[in-house]
């Protein structure tokens, strides 16, 4: 076993496609999956996301000063 020391936490808000929104945009303006998908997240979700991660950013800073240089152990299986 060995270990690391803990500099950082981040909590996330991972992506959720809207289905709906993306075959809207397939079907109307005739364009590929992926590049809906890429619209999607861009229109709906990316400022949710940046918005997430700034309103929690003191709750992961208030378990680092706390915990402080926290050791952690990295297990192999």
């Amino acid at each position: 076993m060995s270990s690391l020391i803990l500099k950082d936490i981040d909590l996330d808000l991972p992506y959720k496609e809207n289905k709906a929104f993306i075959e809207e945009i397939v079907n109307k303006q005739n364009m590929q999956e992926r590049d809906a998908i890429r619209l999607d997240y861009k229109m709906n979700w990316k400022e949710k996301r940046m918005n997430f991660r700034d309103e929690i950013r003191c709750i992961p800073e208030l378990y680092l000063h706390h915990l402080g240089k926290f050791q952690t152990l990295i297990v192999n299986i």
